[in-house]
């Protein structure tokens, strides 16, 4: 629920840069994360983030378009399953 709150005020405050698919996707994966741990959604959070901000870089220089839309959902899952494989390993952090 906490990942779905600071999304859903992100995409208010963003206007129309983040779409409410990401949000109702923030939804899901607290739920997957926050079933193994408050851990896991903060390395699923970081990571996904991080990640989509590298692949937004990336777009940018190659494109050199800075409206080209990104989206964010392909980055949140692989940082929430890196938060998941986090958790099941046991990664200390």
């Amino acid at each position: 629920m906490v990942l779905f709150v600071g999304f859903y005020v992100a995409a208010l405050l963003a206007r129309g840069m983040l779409g409410f698919g990401d949000v109702k996707l923030a939804l899901l994966l607290g739920a997957v994360l926050g079933w193994f741990g408050w851990d896991a959604v903060g390395v699923g959070l970081v990571a996904g983030v991080v990640l989509h901000g590298l692949v937004a870089v990336g777009v940018l220089v190659r494109t050199r378009d800075p409206k080209a839309d990104v989206p964010m959902g392909p980055a949140l899952i692989v940082g929430a399953a890196l938060g998941v494989a986090a958790a099941t390993l046991g990664v200390p952090w």
